[in-house]
Protein backbone atom coordinates (compact mmCIF):
# COMPACT_ATOMS: atom_id res chain seq x y z
CA UNK A 1 0.00 0.00 0.00
CA UNK A 2 1.38 3.46 -0.86
CA UNK A 3 2.56 5.60 2.04
CA UNK A 4 2.18 9.41 1.92
CA UNK A 5 4.94 11.89 2.59
CA UNK A 6 4.81 14.13 5.63
CA UNK A 7 2.19 16.86 5.48
CA UNK A 8 4.65 19.67 4.72
CA UNK A 9 6.12 17.90 1.71
CA UNK A 10 2.74 16.69 0.51
CA UNK A 11 1.28 20.20 0.72
CA UNK A 12 4.18 21.50 -1.38
CA UNK A 13 3.53 18.97 -4.14
CA UNK A 14 7.28 18.85 -4.74
CA UNK A 15 10.08 16.37 -4.09
CA UNK A 16 13.56 17.92 -4.08
CA UNK A 17 16.03 15.48 -5.61
CA UNK A 18 19.82 15.49 -5.29
CA UNK A 19 22.15 13.41 -7.46
CA UNK A 20 25.41 12.73 -5.65
CA UNK A 21 28.73 13.64 -7.25
CA UNK A 22 29.80 9.99 -7.19
CA UNK A 23 27.31 9.03 -9.92
CA UNK A 24 29.11 7.31 -12.80
CA UNK A 25 28.82 7.78 -16.54
CA UNK A 26 25.91 9.88 -17.73
CA UNK A 27 23.50 8.62 -15.06
CA UNK A 28 23.00 12.16 -13.75
CA UNK A 29 21.77 13.28 -17.18
CA UNK A 30 19.57 10.19 -17.41
CA UNK A 31 17.97 11.03 -14.06
CA UNK A 32 17.44 14.60 -15.23
CA UNK A 33 15.65 13.32 -18.35
CA UNK A 34 13.55 10.96 -16.21
CA UNK A 35 12.53 13.93 -14.03
CA UNK A 36 11.52 15.92 -17.11
CA UNK A 37 9.43 13.00 -18.37
CA UNK A 38 7.81 12.41 -14.99
CA UNK A 39 6.94 16.08 -14.54
CA UNK A 40 5.37 16.21 -18.00
CA UNK A 41 3.23 13.15 -17.24
CA UNK A 42 2.34 14.56 -13.82
CA UNK A 43 1.14 17.80 -15.40
CA UNK A 44 -0.93 16.00 -18.05
CA UNK A 45 -2.47 13.54 -15.59
CA UNK A 46 -2.69 15.81 -12.50
CA UNK A 47 -0.66 13.46 -10.30
CA UNK A 48 -0.13 16.12 -7.63
CA UNK A 49 3.66 15.89 -7.39
CA UNK A 50 6.68 17.00 -9.40
CA UNK A 51 10.43 16.70 -8.88
CA UNK A 52 12.90 19.56 -8.78
CA UNK A 53 16.71 19.52 -8.66
CA UNK A 54 18.26 20.28 -5.28
CA UNK A 55 21.95 21.23 -5.17
CA UNK A 56 22.24 20.84 -1.39
CA UNK A 57 22.01 17.20 -0.32
CA UNK A 58 20.97 18.24 3.19
CA UNK A 59 17.90 20.02 1.77
CA UNK A 60 16.83 17.14 -0.48
CA UNK A 61 13.93 14.76 0.06
CA UNK A 62 15.42 12.29 -2.42
CA UNK A 63 19.11 11.42 -2.77
CA UNK A 64 20.42 9.32 -5.68
CA UNK A 65 23.57 7.18 -5.96
CA UNK A 66 24.97 4.76 -8.51
CA UNK A 67 26.30 1.63 -6.83
CA UNK A 68 28.17 -1.60 -7.52
CA UNK A 69 27.51 -3.91 -4.61
CA UNK A 70 27.25 -3.00 -0.94
CA UNK A 71 26.53 0.62 -0.04
CA UNK A 72 25.78 2.32 3.27
CA UNK A 73 23.58 5.36 3.87
CA UNK A 74 22.45 7.16 6.99
CA UNK A 75 19.01 8.41 7.98
CA UNK A 76 18.52 10.14 11.33
CA UNK A 77 21.68 8.67 12.79
CA UNK A 78 20.97 5.08 11.77
CA UNK A 79 23.12 3.39 9.12
CA UNK A 80 21.35 1.32 6.49
CA UNK A 81 23.04 -1.12 4.13
CA UNK A 82 21.87 -2.12 0.68
CA UNK A 83 23.48 -4.48 -1.79
CA UNK A 84 22.75 -3.85 -5.46
CA UNK A 85 25.04 -5.41 -8.07
CA UNK A 86 26.45 -2.92 -10.52
CA UNK A 87 25.18 -5.07 -13.40
CA UNK A 88 21.61 -5.34 -12.08
CA UNK A 89 18.85 -4.49 -14.55
CA UNK A 90 16.78 -2.60 -11.98
CA UNK A 91 17.33 -0.02 -9.27
CA UNK A 92 16.28 0.09 -5.63
CA UNK A 93 14.56 2.79 -3.58
CA UNK A 94 14.51 2.89 0.22
CA UNK A 95 11.73 5.00 1.74
CA UNK A 96 12.29 6.11 5.34
CA UNK A 97 9.29 7.10 7.42
CA UNK A 98 8.35 8.49 10.80
CA UNK A 99 4.84 7.89 12.18
CA UNK A 100 3.81 6.28 8.87
CA UNK A 101 4.78 9.34 6.81
CA UNK A 102 7.71 9.36 4.40
CA UNK A 103 10.57 11.64 5.40
CA UNK A 104 13.34 10.63 2.97
CA UNK A 105 13.97 8.49 -0.10
CA UNK A 106 17.32 7.02 -1.08
CA UNK A 107 17.60 5.80 -4.68
CA UNK A 108 20.26 3.35 -5.82
CA UNK A 109 20.93 2.82 -9.53
CA UNK A 110 23.19 0.06 -10.93
CA UNK A 111 26.43 1.55 -12.24
CA UNK A 112 26.57 -0.58 -15.41
CA UNK A 113 23.18 -2.32 -15.75
CA UNK A 114 23.12 -5.57 -17.65
CA UNK A 115 26.89 -5.74 -18.21
CA UNK A 116 28.15 -9.31 -17.91
CA UNK A 117 31.56 -10.59 -19.04
CA UNK A 118 31.82 -9.68 -22.73
CA UNK A 119 28.45 -7.94 -23.04
CA UNK A 120 28.07 -4.18 -23.02
CA UNK A 121 26.00 -2.36 -20.45
CA UNK A 122 22.38 -1.69 -21.34
CA UNK A 123 21.89 1.55 -23.25
CA UNK A 124 20.50 4.90 -22.26
CA UNK A 125 16.86 4.10 -23.14
CA UNK A 126 16.81 1.24 -20.62
CA UNK A 127 18.53 3.34 -17.97
CA UNK A 128 15.90 6.03 -18.52
CA UNK A 129 13.13 3.53 -17.74
CA UNK A 130 15.03 2.28 -14.67
CA UNK A 131 15.40 5.83 -13.31
CA UNK A 132 11.77 6.71 -14.08
CA UNK A 133 10.55 3.57 -12.30
CA UNK A 134 12.48 4.57 -9.17
CA UNK A 135 10.96 8.08 -9.28
CA UNK A 136 7.55 6.43 -9.02
CA UNK A 137 8.75 4.60 -5.90
CA UNK A 138 9.88 7.95 -4.50
CA UNK A 139 6.28 9.15 -4.71
CA UNK A 140 5.49 6.68 -1.91
CA UNK A 141 4.72 3.48 -3.84
CA UNK A 142 6.25 0.18 -2.75
CA UNK A 143 7.02 -3.07 -4.57
CA UNK A 144 3.59 -4.36 -3.54
CA UNK A 145 2.12 -1.49 -5.58
CA UNK A 146 3.81 -2.58 -8.82
CA UNK A 147 1.40 -2.62 -11.71
CA UNK A 148 1.77 -2.12 -15.42
CA UNK A 149 3.87 -0.30 -18.01
CA UNK A 150 6.74 1.78 -16.53
CA UNK A 151 5.86 0.56 -13.01
CA UNK A 152 5.79 -3.11 -13.98
CA UNK A 153 7.36 -5.37 -11.36
CA UNK A 154 9.26 -7.62 -13.78
CA UNK A 155 10.12 -5.70 -16.96
CA UNK A 156 12.37 -7.25 -19.58
CA UNK A 157 15.33 -5.42 -21.09
CA UNK A 158 15.97 -6.14 -24.76
CA UNK A 159 19.26 -5.37 -26.47
CA UNK A 160 19.11 -3.73 -29.87
CA UNK A 161 21.76 -3.55 -32.55
CA UNK A 162 23.27 -0.59 -30.70
CA UNK A 163 22.93 0.73 -27.15
CA UNK A 164 20.55 3.45 -28.34
CA UNK A 165 18.22 0.74 -29.70
CA UNK A 166 17.87 -1.05 -26.34
CA UNK A 167 14.35 -1.08 -24.90
CA UNK A 168 12.35 -2.25 -21.91
CA UNK A 169 9.40 -4.47 -22.79
CA UNK A 170 6.35 -5.41 -20.72
CA UNK A 171 3.25 -7.39 -21.61
CA UNK A 172 0.18 -5.20 -21.20
CA UNK A 173 -3.38 -5.72 -22.38
CA UNK A 174 -2.44 -8.79 -24.41
CA UNK A 175 0.40 -7.12 -26.28
CA UNK A 176 3.97 -6.04 -25.71
CA UNK A 177 4.72 -2.41 -24.97
CA UNK A 178 8.27 -1.20 -25.57
CA UNK A 179 9.67 1.77 -23.64
CA UNK A 180 10.70 4.51 -24.01
CA UNK A 181 8.49 6.41 -24.59
CA UNK A 182 7.57 6.35 -20.92
CA UNK A 183 3.98 5.61 -19.94
CA UNK A 184 2.21 4.80 -16.68
CA UNK A 185 -1.00 2.89 -16.13
CA UNK A 186 -4.25 4.41 -14.91
CA UNK A 187 -3.88 2.47 -11.64
CA UNK A 188 -0.38 3.81 -11.00
CA UNK A 189 -1.64 7.33 -11.73
CA UNK A 190 -4.49 6.86 -9.23
CA UNK A 191 -2.11 5.53 -6.59
CA UNK A 192 0.12 8.58 -6.95
CA UNK A 193 -2.85 10.98 -7.00
CA UNK A 194 -4.33 9.43 -3.84
CA UNK A 195 -0.98 9.48 -2.07
CA UNK A 196 -0.47 13.16 -2.89
CA UNK A 197 -3.98 14.39 -2.18
CA UNK A 198 -4.05 17.44 0.06
CA UNK A 199 -3.31 16.58 3.71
Amino acid sequence: MPRPWNDTVRASGTLRIHCTQQMVGDWQNVVSDAITAFNAISTRQSLGVTFTDEADQDQANVVVWTVSGAHSTVFRGTTYQINLPGNASAGHTSLYSIADKNEMAHVFLPATPGQYAQTRALGRPVRLVIAFHELIHCCGLHNSDHGDLAFHGTPSATRGGTASDDRVSVRSGGRYVHMPPLVISAQTARNIQNTWASP
